[in-house]
């Protein structure tokens, strides 16, 4: 019975469309009503019984509706007359309610059960009493009975309720144990005894049968959630068996377990042996054949029914560079499931044939252009970025480039996924001709497209693509959308581009979105942006001005970033070499200040060696002689030392500082700290 349920709700769910459709159903119309009878009673043909069965109901035509009567009085056959009841059931065609209840008399066990369950889901209230009465009539065969009672089961009225409870009231046996069933499948109550049902009922009587019907379907989700529940629960069960399996295989072992698993009613069960299917072919160490093998087991999957499988194995096909893997993912690009064709499109963009075949390539470009006028704005999506792929059109700012200025126009498609996809592409592939469309999706009202766009716009600027005025033109849209954007992401991407684009003008800007009341992100991008156009900006003085402004921060650690920073980057560059002593020395005191390490000791070395005035050498000893204290103090004895020895050649014209570090070398060859 479920089988054939299955196999007509297939043909009734696809009857709308095929209604309206042309060709087989034109042809389907046109033919005589013999032949569908003939096909009615082919036998072992389920599938073909019930497609008749539905089209002669269908069908306007008193040959037909006789057809149908005979059939449902006929007991012999009673494959036809299952059909038939399932037909009747589903068109909801009340006129063969007086044979299916002449069924419930039958002796055929299989007739009565079809008509049972038919007449229960067809007839009106009207026939609830004549049901009810016919269940508690001991006049009548037990059979047919428990068959009314099973009919009024599945109308579930509360009509039918109240006389199931009579029923189990009056009736004794097999009858009542039917009632009572019905009744527990009906509510989901467990009660065994009739005084807790009618006991029950008091409680429900005053319902009107709408409230009643949205009790029973509240009760039925929650139903299908558990069942579901175990079912999942069940299903992990079972994969953690199979990949204890899976792990203790061998490789031509779990090539054969992958392939076996594929083959699974469960979908969770076929994506788990899809997923090892490609960590196998991964394998280098795997034969020929064996990789033959994982090809056909994926190409057999082509034709699974579950769209979360065929997406998966259509990206797994994309690693094959194999012509029937590549005609599969093209087939596959056609199909009427949305999420299945955007996979297939994904999976042509990836296709190694579309880089080792410029026929395949025009081809897979052909069916991806296709795609971009869709009616789902995933599969547009999609073919936006495979496009992009197939097209080859070489690096930014490189001769061979080719700007994607068949993108600009998604920028303004009104789904926000088709935008994203755009902006992402020009984002890779940017070209200053796209500014305008650019600096319009900086007013997007989807972040990513903001995002995105900002990107690519900073790219160009990086890529030394932009002109002058093009650049001065950003940067003060980049100032804007620093402030004002909503989206902390954006404004980090804002920021993060004044790293690379900045100049010393921005430096104010960047400062005040530091410190004010900003999003964590934002705030760390403007650091970046003021540590990066400051060294970029090779001013000693301007640096100094902003250690000083940090020197009165509660973080003394901010001022040392920024000093270490800027001095390794124009320890790096020569023409920067002459600014590099006065930001040694800030960087040291600032060091000294927050007690640093072995960095400031070297550092202050370094710098005395450097020193040319004598004023410069007295005031790079204090910083040595300091550095080394401070040395000592952390128990850095040896190094204090050592440090203290360069400063020997520089003592014969200071007898004072001379003293001094001579009595700090006594306490430290003692071990005693100064």
């Amino acid at each position: 019975m479920g089988s054939a349920w299955a196999v007509l709700l297939g043909f009734w769910v696809a009857w709308p469309a095929a209604l309206h459709s042309s060709g087989g159903t034109a042809q389907a119309r046109a033919r005589p009503v013999s032949a569908w009878r003939e096909q009615l009673y082919l036998r072992d043909q389920p599938e073909a019984q019930a497609q008749a069965a539905l089209w002669l109901l269908l069908r306007d035509d008193p040959n037909a509706r006789e057809i149908v009567a005979q059939g449902l009085q006929d007991h012999t056959r009673q494959d036809v007359f299952q059909a038939l009841c399932q037909a009747v059931a589903a068109t909801r065609d009340e006129r063969y309610a007086p044979w299916l209840w002449q069924a419930l008399f039958s002796a055929h066990g299989a007739v009565r059960s079809s008509a049972a369950d038919a007449l229960g889901r067809l007839v009106g209230e009207s026939w609830v009493g004549p049901l009810g009465q016919l269940a508690g009539d001991p006049n009548h065969a037990e059979q047919t009975r428990i068959a009314a009672v099973t009919a009024l089961k599945r109308h579930a009225s509360k009509q039918a309720v109240r006389c199931l409870i009579e029923i189990s009231d009056s009736a004794h046996g097999n009858v009542r144990a039917a009632a009572l069933s019905a009744l527990a499948e009906i509510t989901g109550l467990p009660f065994e005894e009739t005084a807790h049902w009618r006991q029950w009922w008091a409680s429900v009587a005053s319902l009107s049968e709408a409230d009643w019907q949205k009790t029973r379907a509240d009760y039925l989700q929650h139903r299908v959630n558990r069942l579901e529940s175990d079912v999942q629960r069940l299903q992990g069960y079972l994969l953690q068996v199979y990949q204890q399996l899976y792990a203790r295989s061998a490789a031509p072992e779990r090539v054969v377990l992958a392939r076996t698993l594929t083959r699974s009613e469960l979908p969770a069960v076929r994506l788990q042996g899809l997923a090892w299917l490609q960590e196998v072919a991964a394998d280098p160490t795997l034969s020929a054949w064996q990789r033959r093998v994982v090809l056909e087991t994926l190409l057999e999957l082509q034709y699974d029914s579950n769209p979360q499988v065929l997406r998966e194995l259509l990206l797994a096909l994309a690693t094959f560079p194999d012509p029937a893997s590549f005609v599969a993912i093209a087939h596959k690009a056609r199909v009427p499931q949305a999420p299945v064709r955007a996979a297939a499109l994904r999976a042509l963009g990836r296709h190694p044939l579309t880089l080792e075949s410029e026929d395949c390539r025009r081809q897979a470009i052909e069916q991806v252009r296709q795609a971009l006028n869709d009616t789902s704005p995933a599969v547009v999506a999609e073919a936006i970025e495979s496009l992009a792929q197939l097209e080859r059109v070489g690096q930014p700012g490189s001769s061979d480039f080719v700007p994607l200025r068949w993108a600009l126009p998604f920028f303004r498609h009104i789904s926000p996924e088709v935008r994203r996809a755009a902006s992402r592409v020009v984002e890779k592939y940017p070209h200053p001709d796209m500014l305008a469309t650019l600096f319009d999706a900086w007013d997007d009202e989807d972040s990513s497209v903001r995002f995105n766009a900002v990107g690519a716009v900073v790219r160009l600027g990086q890529l030394g693509l932009l002109t002058d005025a093009q650049k001065e033109t950003a940067l003060k849209r980049l100032e804007i959308v620093l402030v004002r954007d909503p989206d902390a992401g954006v404004r980090s991407r804002a920021a993060a581009a004044f790293e690379d684009l900045g100049t010393v003008a921005h430096l104010a800007l960047l400062w005040s979105q530091w410190r004010g009341p900003e999003d964590p992100r934002v705030q760390v991008r403007c650091w970046a942006a003021i540590k990066a156009i400051l060294a970029r900006a090779g001013q000693v003085q301007l640096v100094l001005h902003y250690a000083q402004e940090l020197a009165r921060l509660p973080d003394l650690q901010r001022r040392i970033e920024l000093l270490d920073e800027v001095y390794k980057k124009w320890s790096k560059q020569e023409v920067l070499a002459t600014n590099l002593d006065p930001l040694a020395v800030t960087l040291v005191e600032a060091q000294l200040e927050s007690k640093q390490g072995p960095a400031v000791l070297s550092l202050a070395r370094k710098l005395l060696a450097r020193s040319k005035s004598e004023e410069e050498i007295r005031q790079r000893l204090r910083l040595l002689v300091a550095a080394a204290r401070q040395a000592a103090e952390q128990n850095r004895l040896q190094e204090a030392l050592e440090a203290l020895q360069d400063t020997d050649p520089y003592l014969v014209k200071d007898r004072e500082m001379a003293v001094e570090i001579e009595m700090l070398r006594a306490l430290l060859r003692k071990g005693k700290m100064p």
